[in-house]
């Protein structure tokens, strides 16, 4: 039961709950509630399996009433439902903000990012490179890209070029493939321009590959700037340079003003924007240094001076242009007070202390150094700021010399704090990575497996990041106006949600109140409801207690895909349990001796209209006589055709593959022998006439006279399509996309099952490839031949390897073979030696001949391995002592090695310094 306790809620309304764009959003408004005490709910509006990509194209009905008896008041994002359900909720009383959505519909507070002075500044950069045709691509659908049109437009003519209307590109949406045909009609129209200002980074990127793939060169043939700040921008090449938008802002600045509503402040109606700034990279044509910085940053007033501030000055003055991990990352006083204060001892010493004291410090400093660029900025800031200070205290810390020698030490320090925080900050996001895809594919098995286990039971939660949910089922599907609903199913691991199951709820008062408090109960969770539709027709509602999802691809959302797999496994469980109730009808008239006759026929033509509108086929094995019925869809799905009068159970069994006999065989021989046997329900391969392999269904009930077993009678289902889509499930989540080889995942999995083996004579290893000389293939001659040198690759290591071994690709260039069971004379160096001379053949590649060479690191089983992922780590240690010592050899991990690759790599930190 549910304590009562009224929990202050926000709602949201948005077309998706989840990724960079929507998911960043709704985290910001929940930011904001959680401030101030409130809870958040999460509405999604479009319906389960409706992409982003196809969001603008779906019609949205009337949004129904869901959760309104909890909720306060609505934050709606981006034209999440119609403008009447807009106005139902100011009706209704509730206040409302809504995120970059015009509507004359309702007068309301609107919170957009400024689509006018960062789009500005955009344009003001391309022409101080020199460009006057700046053509520009996006979908004028869109207010807030209209918006983009009319600074860029006036930008032009503040700088007397006259825009020319042929050079805008319409993008129908905003995605990548917006971009890609608008590039299509640039390149149709002989590409007139020298730089181009997208719309949104999506249409950026689509303008990129398509650009690219026609061989022109970016920025050298065609400039370009995008909006929105995706963090994936500073990643791809050349590095995007855009109007950086802070998503989060957005969010807090909305639910701020929803809550500011409700606690009787004054909130002007109309436009509350969020600042933007143009952050130059490389596709503009700057190198994204610190000279590119400071033309585009715009003086920052000076703060009161401390004995250590003049230090940080430089960067503090910088902070508004970085772009980190949180492009809103700024240091607390504190932590920026003790970072001075530590640099500066650390600048007037030798001693190990301070240096000791900043290294600490600095781990709390990083994130302004989150990515590359950054740390490369950070780093000359701080040098600036570091000599300015030296300077102005003269002399008395040593002679210059010693001042610089002992800031050159301090820069290398901090520099290996950052690098380090970078790679476990990527190390994270690739786990989190791995972990995402592994969870969508245990959700995906469990989901398709609704035949076995029934999905509204919710247990397929606890493969997730969800800490509590509640599913409620219409009674009868479809009735969304005034129908009943139940709580059908609830996961619950933590006795939350304690009397909810197969309580009536309204749809309004949905989710359950239990459900609120254990997201109140749960720091940085809200709550999120999704709509189930099945068949077109809503089939209920699904609520979640989760964290929010931002790293999530536009049209890959976490939540979309659950609700849209519920609801086809909801429907194929509809479908099983009504056959299954026509069988248990079939058997029970089937045991009335004196209408047998009449009843089988009554049954017969029940089951076989059943079994035609479920696309089976029909079977009735009389066992007296032994002939069987086949009727026409079983013969089909069987593969063949009748050619004997009288058939016979060989029609069907000799089809059925030789290694799945036995299993059909023992499950026919329980139905014969009766004894209460549940019913016959088996999956197995047949070859049909033609040849072809597929898999059936087999369905079967035994029928009795007295006690004897009489006939047995059943039906047959192709689940070939259901078979092949778990089997590509199964093979996405193990095996490399390009090479086909076993990935990580898998290889991990293998490796960690030899370990286990003890025998005392079991030997393995693990040998750790790098192709030395890839890179300059690949950003000579393209990707495309990389891929295929790749795959070149993985084929030798296939050829090489023994049937027991497993060669993998784990990323990039980086290959492993684990050999596996080796006998006591094997010489793996010797075995390693002959890998090396086979990949060092050249390979023939659409015209190249090319050639590669591969260090390798070896870890055998003898070394005290911790894990799997400890001798993995071994073999790639190995590997790099074998790389820096000469490109193309090998080297055999020891213990030693940690600590001499750990002094390796700040000795050549200290060198690039």
């Amino acid at each position: 039961m549910t304590s009562g306790r009224a929990v202050p809620t926000i709602g949201v309304l948005s077309p998706l709950v989840s990724g960079f764009y929507f998911g960043a959003i709704l985290d910001g408004v929940a930011q904001a509630a959680a401030r101030r005490g409130f809870t958040t709910i999460a509405f999604q509006c479009l319906p389960a399996g409706v992409t982003a990509a196809d969001h603008h194209n779906v019609p949205y009905e009337t949004m129904r009433p869901v959760g309104w008896s909890h909720v306060s008041g609505f934050v709606a994002v981006v034209h999440a439902v119609t403008d009447s359900s807009l106005a139902a909720i100011v009706d209704a009383g509730k206040p409302l903000v809504l995120v970059s959505h015009e509507t004359t519909a309702v007068e309301s507070p609107v919170v957009v990012p400024d689509n006018t002075s960062g789009l500005r500044e955009a344009v003001r950069h391309l022409i101080e490179h020199g460009h006057r045709r700046i053509a520009f691509a996006g979908t004028m659908a869109q207010p807030d890209v209209r918006e983009r049109f009319a600074a860029y437009r006036a930008e032009l003519l503040a700088h007397g070029i006259e825009p020319d209307p042929t050079l805008l590109f319409e993008t129908l949406d905003s995605l990548e493939g917006g971009g890609l045909r608008a590039a299509s009609a640039m390149l149709a129209g002989g590409l007139r321009s020298t730089a181009v200002v997208a719309a949104t980074d999506l249409n950026a990127v689509g303008l990129m590959r398509a650009l690219t793939s026609a061989g022109l060169r970016l920025p050298a043939d065609q400039a370009l700037v995008g909006f929105d700040g995706a963090e994936h921008g500073a990643f791809i090449k050349p590095a995007l340079s855009t109007v950086v938008q802070d998503f989060g802002a957005i969010g807090r600045l909305a639910g701020d003003l929803v809550m500011d509503k409700l606690e009787g402040l004054p909130v002007a109606n109309g436009h509350h924007v969020i600042s933007t700034r143009f952050r130059p990279r490389q596709s503009c044509g700057c190198s994204g240094g610190l000279a590119d910085a400071s033309r585009s940053r715009q003086p920052q007033p000076a703060g009161p001076e401390t004995s250590t501030r003049p230090l940080v000055r430089p960067l503090l003055d910088e902070l508004a242009d970085l772009h980190a991990t949180d492009p809103q990352w700024t240091p607390e006083p504190a932590v920026l007070a003790a970072f001075a204060d530590c640099f500066a001892a650390a600048l007037t010493t030798d001693d190990e202390q301070p240096t000791v004291a900043l290294r600490a410090v600095a781990e709390d400093f990083w994130p302004v150094a989150a990515s590359l660029e950054d740390l490369v900025r950070v780093g000359a800031l701080l040098r600036s700021g570091a000599q300015a200070w030296l300077a102005a205290r003269g002399p008395g810390d040593g002679t210059v010399a010693e001042q610089r020698s002992r800031m050159e030490r301090v820069l290398s320090e901090l520099a290996l704090v950052f690098v380090a925080a970078q790679g476990r900050d990527q190390f994270a996001r690739r786990s989190w990575l791995l972990d995402s895809l592994g969870t969508q594919y245990a959700v995906g098995m469990d989901l398709l497996s609704s035949h076995q286990q029934d999905p509204t039971t919710l247990t397929w939660l606890g493969r997730t990041h969800v800490k509590a949910g509640v599913l409620a089922l219409h009674e009868r599907p479809g009735e969304t106006d005034g129908g009943r609903m139940f709580v059908r199913g609830s996961y619950d691991p933590a006795g939350q949600l304690a009397g909810v199951l197969d309580e009536e709820v309204d749809e309004r008062d949905f989710p359950p109140r239990a459900l609120l408090e254990a997201a109140a109960a749960s720091p940085g969770h809200v709550v999120v409801v999704l709509p189930v539709v099945s068949g077109g027709a809503s089939a209920g509602l699904l609520g979640a207690v989760s964290p929010v999802q931002t790293r999530d691809d536009t049209g890959r959302e976490t939540f979309n895909q659950w609700a849209a797999l519920l609801a086809v496994a909801l429907e194929h469980r509809r479908v099983l349990t009504s056959l299954r109730e026509q069988q248990a009808s079939l058997a029970e008239s089937l045991s009335r001796e004196q209408e047998l006759a009449e009843d089988i026929r009554r049954s017969e033509q029940r089951y076989a209209l059943a079994a035609a509108a479920a696309n089976d086929g029909l079977w009735d094995w009389d066992l007296g006589n032994g002939t069987v019925y086949y009727s026409d869809r079983g013969r089909s799905v069987l593969g063949g055709t009748l050619s004997e009068p009288i058939p016979r159970i060989e029609y069907w069994l000799d089809r059925v593959l030789t290694d799945d006999r036995p299993g059909l065989g023992a499950a026919i021989d329980r139905q014969r022998a009766g004894h209460g046997a549940a019913p016959l329900e088996f999956e197995h391969r047949i070859r049909t006439d033609t040849g072809e392999i597929r898999w059936v269904l087999c369905r079967g009930l035994a029928v009795t006279e007295g006690t004897a077993v009489t006939r047995i009678v059943g039906s047959f289902t192709d689940v070939t399509d259901r078979r092949e889509l778990e089997d590509r499930l199964r093979h996405q989540a193990l095996y490399d996309s390009l090479t086909s080889l076993p990935n990580r995942v898998l290889l991990l999995d293998r490796l960690t099952v030899a370990m286990r083996r003890r025998p005392p004579d079991h030997r393995f290893a693990v040998l750790f490839i790098d192709l030395d000389g890839f890179k300059v293939i690949n950003d000579s001659l393209g990707h495309v031949t990389g891929d295929k040198l790749l795959v070149g690759v993985a084929q030798r290591l296939q050829a090489f390897v023994r049937a027991g071994d497993t060669a993998a690709r784990i990323g990039g260039d980086e290959f492993v073979v684990l050999l596996d069971d080796l006998s006591p004379t094997a010489d793996v160096p010797s075995v390693t030696e002959r890998l090396q001379d086979m990949l060092a053949v050249p390979f023939d590649i659409d015209g190249h001949r090319v050639a590669v060479t591969a260090s390798i690191g070896i870890a055998t089983g003898r070394a005290a391995h911790q894990s799997a992922e400890d001798m993995l780590r071994d073999a790639d240690i190995a590997m790099y002592r074998a790389k820096t010592r000469q490109r193309g050899s090998q080297a055999v991990f020891d213990a030693t090695m940690r600590a001499s690759l750990v002094n390796r790599m700040s000795t050549e930190s200290r060198l690039r310094q």
